[in-house]
């Protein structure tokens, strides 16, 4: 028998497999033990299907040459919990699988189900939990988004992949996204991580390469075309000093000057293009005589903003083609 310190779970009364389901010691969850059909794990997962009706150790024709009473299955690296509504699933014991999941629950159950290839299972209820996640009030949090990429990549949802993608590019911060992070931790699509790492350098590079090139034609003295449209060989700079003081002063209050390199910036995409677009730029002003050249043309502000708004609209998605290929495809399996 079971060892009664395990909490037991009766699947089918007439099972003929006992699985044991978690750590017994140093789990997040306490272990768990299932009593469930075993052709029924063999019918919804190849894997199952091997595992207990192949040559593996697990197997029933093994259990049967060991002569040993029970024939019982450790899964000691496993999660009792998503474990137990995969069972659920499987064992049409509907009324107890919840109509809403949030994020990091059904990631867990997608990880289980994509190792054990068995995401068609899911298929009955990927509407109702992506509309729960979909219609959640804020948006979930850009640390639980990757979470949300996987199982929108496992369920065959384009339209969620990109999304997802979309704000992992434009609102991580710097350290989200580092070779060190966390997030490297996660069972994530192939690939679509480490081209957003480079685009999202990329963009930054683009970003504060605008303001690099601004500062480095304010500062020229005259061995070249001066920003000033007043400007004479040897004349004053009192326009681009004014020019050349106010932005960099708005960048030290931003916490970007001096510029610091792309790998340097903690700042997501948006925020970096927020500083940006609300840099005060001030200038000499308006001719007060008529004499006088009026200054207020050589602002750059509008320059900049046009700068800026072409680096933005010229992003590169995310998502390859070949990776919404992919994508399809999954779709086509877990639903055909």
């Amino acid at each position: 028998m079971i060892e009664s310190t395990l909490q037991h779970v009766e699947f089918d009364r007439r099972g003929d497999l006992l699985l044991k389901v978690g750590a017994e010691k140093g789990g997040n969850t306490a272990a768990r033990s299932f009593l469930v059909c075993s052709n029924c794990l063999a019918r919804v997962s190849p894997v199952f299907d091997r595992m207990l009706f192949g040559t593996m150790k697990e197997s029933k024709l093994n259990w049967r040459e060991s002569e040993k009473k029970e024939w019982v299955v450790d899964l000691p690296e496993d999660d009792p919990d998503t474990f137990e509504l995969f069972l659920r699933l499987c064992h049409a014991d509907w009324n107890k699988v919840p109509r809403a999941l949030q994020v990091d629950k059904l990631y867990d159950l997608t990880k289980l189900t994509h190792y054990y290839d068995m995401t068609q299972l899911l298929v009955p209820w990927m509407h109702g939990w992506m509309l729960s996640v979909r219609d959640t009030s804020p948006e979930p949090d850009i640390t639980m988004v990757p979470q949300l990429l996987f199982v929108s990549w496992e369920l065959g949802n384009v339209n969620m992949v990109v999304h997802c993608a979309q704000r992992i590019l434009m609102e991580s911060p710097g350290s989200m996204l580092d070779p060190d992070s966390s997030v490297h931790e996660l069972q994530l699509p192939p690939g679509i991580i480490e081209r957003i790492t480079t685009i999202r350098t990329e963009t930054i590079q683009s970003l504060l390469g605008i303001v690099r090139e601004m500062v480095d034609r304010l500062i020229i003295v005259d061995e070249g075309p001066r920003w000033c449209r007043h400007a004479s060989f040897m004349g004053p700079h009192r326009c681009e000093s004014m020019i050349l003081g106010s932005l960099t002063f708005c960048l030290a209050r931003a916490r970007l000057w001096p510029l610091p390199e792309n790998d340097e910036v903690e700042m997501s995409i948006l925020q970096l293009h927020k500083v940006l677009v609300n840099l005060i730029i001030h200038n000499i002003g308006t001719a007060i005589k008529s004499n006088e050249p009026d200054h207020s043309e050589c602002n750059p502000k509008e320059y900049m903003m046009d700068r800026l708004r072409e680096t933005m609209m010229g992003i590169p998605n995310p998502v390859t083609d070949l990776q919404r290929q992919h994508i399809a495809k999954q779709l086509n399996k877990i639903t055909s």
